[in-house]
């Protein structure tokens, strides 16, 4: 499965078609194996200055004798666990905030595949829709908030 980012196509569908992301869904496990690398190659800053500062810290515990080495090597493994984990997450909401929101989630085998279906969608909608009215995706739903109806008075 595949998480679809992508600014709107409304404007240059071209440009869109660029800065398109496709980020495979579930357990990272070059973010496991390779830690620190990898969320400097995705440019997940925070997250990197945060395990900068926690190894350093475990390492300057282990040095100072407050904290045994089995110990100091049992958290570097939860921490390889957790970017394992949660890595990609971190990786989308970074997307989001570079101004790329989730705009569809695909099954495919890689991620080319992922944008071709993500595209023939995107491009079905668009010509399936009217000149002038603007497709988003949802139905418009009236008289419900949630899954209640409206409160009558």
């Amino acid at each position: 499965m595949y998480a679809i980012h992508c600014p709107s196509m409304a404007g240059d569908s071209d440009a869109a078609a660029e800065a398109m992301r496709a980020t495979r869904i579930g357990f990272c496990y070059s973010g496991f194996v390779f830690g620190p690398f990898w969320l400097a190659a995705q440019r997940l800053w925070l997250a990197l200055v945060v395990y900068v500062a926690g190894a350093s810290l475990i390492g300057f515990l282990v040095a100072s004798g407050v904290f045994a080495a089995p110990g100091a090597l049992a958290l570097e493994a939860l921490a390889a666990v957790l970017i394992g984990l949660e890595g990609r997450n971190w990786l989308g909401a970074s997307l989001e905030r570079r101004g790329l929101p989730l705009v569809d989630i695909i099954e495919a085998r890689d991620a080319d595949e992922a944008a071709r279906i993500f595209f023939t969608r995107a491009l079905a909608a668009a010509s399936s829709a009217p000149l002038g009215v603007r497709h988003t995706g949802s139905r418009p739903v009236s008289g419900i908030i949630g899954s209640f109806p409206e409160a009558q008075r």
